[in-house]
């Protein structure tokens, strides 16, 4: 079994789509939506996500502002991460995931250099510098749809 994310233009036809549920923020229930616009995520993919992200506060509504949930971050590594931190790989949550005081933190925006093995004094700059990359604080970026 499969359920579908935005993201992939490469499938054709309909496929259901999932929908976060107002209430909880997980997926929700099935709506068509054009398949141009979705790529199939295993169920198995789908549990760990909603594993790794139990503890974690909803996730908002796509565009919202971040509240830590690690939606985007359990799918699957960014290519920050999948570039510079060791065992970043797709289909894994990321390694640089970091829970604290009820919520997820990217790492390598609070602390890159403990997983780019460099000292921590350059943590403020190039944290700030990968911020910006990642786009930190525009918004949710995990469309599930």
């Amino acid at each position: 079994m499969t359920r579908d994310v935005v993201g992939s233009p490469s499938l054709a036809g309909e496929l259901p789509a999932r929908s976060p549920d107002p209430g909880t923020g997980r997926a929700g229930a099935s709506a068509p939506r054009p398949a141009s616009l979705f790529r199939k995520m295993p169920e198995a993919a789908w549990q760990r996500i909603e594993a790794t992200t139990a503890k974690a506060p909803p996730k908002p509504a796509f565009g919202s502002p971040c509240n830590g949930c690690g939606f985007c971050c359990a799918a699957e590594p960014c290519g920050v991460a999948r570039q510079f931190v060791p065992g970043a790989i797709d289909g894994a949550p990321c390694p640089a995931m970091e829970f604290e005081h009820g919520r997820f933190w990217c790492g390598m925006v609070r602390r890159p250099g403990h997983y780019l093995g460099l000292p921590a004094w350059g943590d403020e700059e190039m944290g700030a510098m990968i911020g910006k990359a990642l786009g930190t604080g525009k918004g949710c970026c995990a469309d599930v749809g």
